[in-house]
């Protein structure tokens, strides 16, 4: 879909980028939590201790793993306002391992995914094409 839109907006001096900033630690995934049903075996002493157990390393597993908001927002902000992304077209960018910023190779390289590690469908010319009909139904352009 980014190729497509890219190509699409040339004229108009329009670059696309499609980011994949990965699993960030918001306030909603916060608030996610297990589920609110309870089985009356969850009140049994051992069960009811195991879930307190387990959601706690849960919580702390997701916190250790999980980016931090300030940390996804800058990998956004990074793609969509760096002058040397500019002028080398658009591309998909995904922040693995905080390359988006500190990837010691250049600027317009760091975050964005090597084409041969793209899946063959970002790279298929009539997947695209459907995706864009139906995009155009969607919002009703065409």
């Amino acid at each position: 879909m980014e190729r497509r839109l890219r190509n699409a907006a040339e004229n108009d001096g329009i670059t696309s980028h499609a980011i994949n900033p990965n699993t960030v630690l918001t306030d909603f995934q916060k608030s996610l939590g297990a589920t609110s049903e309870r089985s009356a075996m969850s009140y049994l002493p051992p069960v009811w201790i195991a879930g307190k157990v387990f959601g706690f390393l849960g919580t702390r597993f997701r916190e250790m793993t999980m980016r931090s908001v300030q940390h996804g927002a800058g990998a956004i902000l990074h793609v969509a306002t760096s002058p040397a992304l500019e002028a080398s077209g658009g591309g998909l960018f995904d922040d693995t391992e905080t390359a988006f910023t500190k990837c010691g190779r250049a600027a317009a390289f760091c975050g964005r995914v090597p084409t041969n590690w793209l899946p063959a469908v970002s790279l298929d010319e009539q997947a695209s094409k459907q995706l864009w009909k139906v995009s155009e139904d969607i919002v009703g352009l065409e």
